[in-house]
C-alpha cells in the first residue's frame, strides 16, 4: 500500500486515471473520454500502472484492474484525501497540495503550499486576489488557486 501512495506522490498526473479505473475491462479511449483528455495520455498512466502491478493489460487495447488492486487503490486515494470536482482533483502531498485538471494532451499539475490555502482562507473573501497577493506576499495567480482549494476543502473539514 505505502509502495502505490508513494508513487502517486511523486507522480500525481496519474491519480485522474486511477480514481477512474473500476473492476470491469476497459479501454484506454473510454478513460480519456471521462476525463475529457486523450488516450495517449491514459495509456502513458496505464503503462505506469502496469509496471507497478496494478492494472493488466489483457489484449486488443483492453486493460483491467488486477487481483485485489481496487482495495489498494482505494485506500491509496483516501491516504492521499483525494477530492474530485468535475474534471478538478485535489490531492494532499504532505506540505502542500496537488491541484490536477486533465487537459486535451496532458494532465495540468500544480503545486501549492499548505501555508498559503491557511492564509487565504482566513483572510477577507471580498478582497480581489492582487490586493490580497500584495498583503501575503505571494501571487496573484497563487491566491486565486489557493482560494479554490479552500472552497474545495471547506466540505472536507
Amino acid at each position: 500500500m505505502e509502495d502505490l501512495e508513494f508513487f502517486l506522490k511523486s507522480r500525481p498526473w496519474l491519480v485522474p486515471v486511477v480514481a477512474c479505473l473500476k473492476s470491469e475491462e476497459l479501454r484506454a479511449r473510454d478513460i480519456a473520454l471521462e476525463l475529457g483528455t486523450s488516450a495517449r495520455v491514459v495509456k502513458r498512466a496505464l503503462l505506469a500502472l502496469a509496471r507497478l502491478g496494478l492494472v493488466e493489460r489483457i489484449g486488443e487495447g483492453k486493460y483491467r484492474l488486477a487481483e485485489g488492486a481496487r482495495e489498494r487503490v482505494e485506500r491509496a486515494l483516501a491516504e492521499l484525501n483525494t477530492i474530485r470536482q468535475g474534471r478538478l482533483f485535489v490531492v494532499d502531498l504532505g506540505a502542500e497540495y496537488a491541484v490536477l485538471k486533465p487537459r486535451r494532451r496532458y494532465v495540468r499539475t500544480r503545486r501549492i503550499r499548505k501555508e498559503v490555502v491557511e492564509m487565504v482562507s482566513r483572510a477577507r473573501e471580498d478582497l480581489p486576489p492582487c490586493q490580497l497577493a500584495a498583503e501575503l506576499g505571494v501571487g496573484a495567480r497563487e491566491v486565486a488557486l489557493a482560494r479554490r482549494v479552500a472552497r474545495l476543502l471547506g466540505g472536507r473539514r
